[in-house]
């Protein structure tokens, strides 16, 4: 918790490259946050655009709960009431990014975005942390109005470079940068190839389904012009044919009794 509180704290002054220091230090001396980062960035990776609804929420509950704490701490409350507001705050967001896709999909390629070049850059003036933050909010208005091919491509990249650090940050293993890079490349192409190729089934079932119903609302149509057809017939014709009908009926029969 003291952690946890400090890491807060951390953010609300902008020490953005510190936590990214910490949290290093915390999957070093641990295996079980470096396997749960690796996890992470896979699903992120392989799941990005399935999963939108999942990771937004998951990133409005960090997003909202960092903001409440940072809001409390700048009106000097402390305790309890930095918990509380940070607990309200995490709702509030989270609720946010999993009803509004297009708020979701804002949501979490700004912090994906701008948490890559965080831990890539490691910035440490107050003008390099914007920066990386105006990036990454240009990257997520753009995602808001693009927003599938967009999250395909940053999802992959990003989960990517995530599972990459964090296999490099196992303890035990000592991976030079060429093959950690490496790593980030095959895993951000195939996160885009598995995610583009799992779109496209998407996009052909849905055809398929308009299809089918397009056929069934024709079938129905035709149905029906048929039956308007026939209540629309002239009554002597409908009789004529009824005495026509009548008399091909007959004519075994009078031929038999001629017989």
């Amino acid at each position: 918790m003291d952690e946890l509180m400090s890491m807060m704290n951390q953010l609300a002054d902008g020490e953005t490259a510190q936590v990214a220091q910490s949290v290093q230090e915390i999957m070093q001396e641990s295996i079980v946050p470096a396997v749960a980062a690796v996890v992470l960035g896979l699903v992120i990776c392989f799941f990005g655009l399935k999963l939108i609804r999942v990771l937004a929420a998951i990133t409005g509950i960090c997003i909202g709960a960092v903001a409440g704490a940072a809001l409390a701490l700048v009106f000097g409350l402390q305790g309890t009431a930095v918990l509380a507001a940070s607990a309200v705050g995490a709702v509030l967001f989270a609720c946010l990014g999993a009803i509004l896709r297009r708020v979701g999909g804002f949501l979490f390629i700004w912090v994906l975005t701008a948490g890559v070049l965080e831990w890539f850059l490691a910035p440490g003036t107050v003008p390099f942390h914007l920066i990386c933050l105006g990036v990454g909010l240009v990257i997520a208005v753009i995602t808001a109005i693009l927003m599938d091919p967009i999250i395909i491509v940053l999802s992959s990249v990003g989960g990517g470079i995530v599972a990459g650090l964090a296999v490099s940050a196992l303890p035990g293993l000592d991976l030079n940068i060429l093959l950690t890079y490496g790593i980030c490349a095959v895993l951000a192409i195939l996160g885009i190839v598995v995610q583009f190729m799992m779109k496209s089934r998407e996009v052909g079932k849905k055809e398929k389904r308009y299809s089918e119903s397009v056929k069934e609302e024709k079938s129905v149509e035709t149905e029906v012009e048929k039956a308007r057809m026939l209540l629309e017939d002239d009554p002597a014709d409908l009789e004529t044919d009824l005495e026509t009908d009548l008399e091909a009926d007959g004519e075994p029969e009078e031929k038999t009794e001629e017989k």
